[in-house]
């Protein structure tokens, strides 16, 4: 009977925890949605988002219905033990997916880190899988009614449910050594330049998110390698609520950082610009320079709208990848346009030169090149 309180008492405090976050983040998830196009091209944040955020809402439904509920027959639970595994798999595969896409683009995509995420992916998928489904038994609570309780765990002889968290802690430590690794070079290679917002959220949300979660598996860890079968799920629903919520903030996080940074670069009058479709697609305009060698004041503004879409830490990926070359070979173009036309002006109109030459005054020429919409 305590056993069974202090599993009550967990379960609750875990729907506490994670209704709390839900509202919490509705206004997050609103936000998301107004970002689509149309529903037939969200992007793969938004699809993940929606796929985490309802399968985790699911699996712990369903959970701690068939604990609470005393509403199932034998055969009724037979049918319905394996529900909550299932569901449990897919929060985990998208978990860990996000997890994945994120290290990769810290990684800045090399081949070895692309190479070695994905295959540490799927062996981890395909153990938590098998260890979630393989060698479960359905148990009751209280025996010999017609009507109680539905749950599920391993039997003594064949406890392999344990396997599942071990593969996720080995799995979260591979990919948190891979980004702060990234992270920590970068900063050493360009020591003077201002990595400060970025790195410094990615470190922190991955050393966060490596502490909570893992706290968390290894106390389903112990729990099912030495629990009971009536106790070994006490803490799943614990597992349930911060791998929703702490996979999710990643999301969050993420999209309301790249909202601040496009809403920086974006000039005054981008106001009146249609919006942006996507939701990482971006808008840059640069102010280039001020020349006033020759006491001519040259602005040369750069207008360059670039619709792509981006992986969930940066990169660029389908339908169309702009590398940096192209851009600045783009610019370096413009500028040399800017250049010829300035070198094209009177210089006995609009200004007046002091005999000596060491001084020009009066109004400047002004020579402006807007670059045009393109798209690779």
């Amino acid at each position: 009977m305590a056993e069974t309180s202090i599993e009550a008492y967990l379960r609750v405090a875990a729907m506490a925890i994670a209704l709390y976050d839900a509202l919490w983040t509705i206004p997050a998830e609103i936000s998301l949605y107004r970002e689509q196009t149309s529903l037939r091209r969200m992007t793969r944040a938004c699809i993940l988002f929606i796929i985490l955020r309802y399968t985790s809402i699911i699996v712990i439904v369903v959970s701690n219905v068939g604990f609470f509920g005393e509403i199932f027959t034998v055969s009724a639970c037979h049918k319905y033990y394996l529900v909550a595994p299932a569901f449990k798999g897919v929060q985990l595969t998208v978990s860990q997916i996000i997890m994945a896409i994120r290290t990769v683009a810290i990684a800045r995509q090399t081949r070895w880190a692309v190479r070695t995420v994905s295959i540490l992916l799927v062996i981890t998928v395909t153990i938590e899988f098998f260890s979630n489904i393989w060698a479960r038994v359905p148990f009751q609570e209280p025996k010999g009614v017609q009507f109680a309780n539905c749950t599920s765990g391993n039997v003594k002889s064949l406890k392999i449910a344990w396997v599942n968290y071990l593969a996720a802690i080995l799995y979260d430590i591979t990919c948190l050594g891979i980004a702060t690794g990234f992270i920590i070079g970068q900063r050493r290679m360009q020591p003077k330049q201002n990595f400060d917002g970025l790195s410094k959220m990615l470190l922190q949300q991955g050393i966060l998110y490596f502490i909570f979660i893992t706290a968390v598996n290894l106390l389903n860890l112990v729990l099912y390698a030495t629990g009971s079968e009536k106790f070994q799920t006490s803490g799943a629903t614990l597992g349930y609520a911060f791998t929703w919520i702490l996979s999710q903030r990643l999301l969050i996080h993420l999209q309301e950082f790249r909202t601040t940074i496009r809403s920086r670069e974006q000039p005054p009058s981008a106001n009146n610009n249609p919006p942006i479709s996507g939701f990482f697609n971006a808008s840059h305009t640069k102010a280039i320079r001020d020349d006033v060698e020759l006491g001519v004041h040259v602005t040369i503004e750069e207008n360059v709208k670039v619709d792509y879409d981006q992986d969930i830490a940066g990169g660029l990926v389908s339908p169309h990848r702009i590398t940096a070359a192209r851009i600045e070979k783009e610019h370096r173009r413009r500028e040399d346009r800017a250049r010829k036309a300035e070198a094209e002006q009177p210089e006995d109109e609009g200004f007046d030169e002091f005999d000596d030459g060491s001084n020009i005054s009066g109004r400047g020429w002004e020579v402006s090149s807007v670059g045009k919409v393109f798209s690779p």
